[in-house]
């Protein structure tokens, strides 16, 4: 009786492991397709990297994925982002943060944001993309009593717009707001890059809860 449950037990297991392979090869064929620069052998390698790389590999090869990026600024290294984030010497401390301890304050004399650019080959959008970009900002009325800001999504050639998209922001004081811009994107070549930032012309800004989902 024991050889025959031996015997019975074998195809079982061939069939797990079987489709443990199958598993493995195509969840790792998926993880390449979406960024093939990936290796485990790295000094710079970053696991929210890697987290946000997977969540855009899932097995099954499903039709829809999305890419996602977040942060509140709090645990921040410049260099291991370079060179997908610019601007990053607006990052500071304050008390008056929406989460955490730090902000990226923006002055009257900058115009540009803390900025996130990739490009569409890392991203691997299809046929078409959903942007979806959102931030928490806080006008303190230090210097003006009017905002003059906006949230942008910019598409960019060898640093040439080449499509941009922007939501204004509200001029409501000493109140932290959320702003939000969607859009709809077509295919762009891989070596497009999209571009996500605020763009200041006005007074002092805080922002804070920094967000783009790309869904494709």
């Amino acid at each position: 009786m024991a050889d025959k449950i031996i015997q019975f037990k074998k195809p079982i297991i061939s069939i797990i492991l079987l489709l443990i392979l199958l598993f493995s090869t195509l969840f790792s064929f998926s993880l390449n397709l979406h960024y093939a620069g990936c290796s485990f052998v790295s000094d710079t390698w970053d696991w929210n990297e890697y987290k946000l790389i997977v969540n855009r590999s899932k097995f099954p090869l499903i039709r829809f994925h999305k890419y996602e990026y977040s942060t509140d600024f709090e645990y921040f290294n410049k260099e291991l982002y370079y060179p997908f984030i610019f601007n990053t010497d607006l990052i500071t401390k304050t008390d008056t943060a929406y989460s955490g301890n730090y902000v990226c304050r923006m002055s009257p004399d900058d115009l540009f944001s803390f900025t996130y650019r990739r490009d569409f080959g890392t991203i691997t959008v299809k046929d078409s993309c959903n942007v979806d970009f959102n931030i928490k900002y806080f006008f303190p009325n230090i210097d003006s009593n009017k905002l003059n800001a906006y949230l942008v999504i910019q598409v960019e050639e060898m640093d040439s717009a080449v499509y941009y998209a922007s939501q204004k922001l509200e001029s409501i004081q000493n109140k932290w707001l959320d702003a939000n811009i969607n859009v709809n994107l077509p295919n762009f070549p891989n070596y497009f890059v999209l571009v996500a930032y605020v763009l200041n012309d006005s007074s002092t800004i805080l922002l804070d809860d920094f967000k783009i989902r790309i869904k494709f």
